[in-house]
């Protein structure tokens, strides 16, 4: 399995808001294809742009967990990102994991 993390800016480097709507058929895109997503409001970061400004942005973290192939897929989404809120760049990292999704025992132990 792999873990992968796409950070999505809140504005557009003129400093406008992208709009919520967007965000929410980001989430949308990860849930229909993955079939969920972890959501993570309210990051910061800083990057030095081709003309050597910096830009200091606002973030949203979308993480997943897919199969290999998966990844090409999330390659296409950030590029499409890229274009569409007219970035440089969009961040994805991702490494090999191991993942459970634990269901609930008949017992309680807390």
């Amino acid at each position: 399995m792999i873990k992968a993390t796409m950070l999505v800016p809140t504005h557009y480097n003129d400093g406008s808001h992208v709009g919520d709507g967007y965000h929410v058929n980001v989430g949308l895109w990860f849930i229909n294809k993955f079939g969920g997503v972890t959501i993570q409001h309210g990051l910061r970061g800083k990057y030095r742009m081709a003309d050597g400004t910096i830009a200091d942005d606002e973030l949203v973290a979308y993480t997943v967990v897919c199969e290999q192939p998966g990844l090409y897929d999330l390659s296409k989404l950030a590029a499409s990102i890229a274009c569409g809120l007219q970035q440089e760049s969009v961040y994805l990292d991702y490494h090999d994991c191991n993942v459970e999704f634990i269901k609930p025992g008949t017992q309680e132990l807390i």
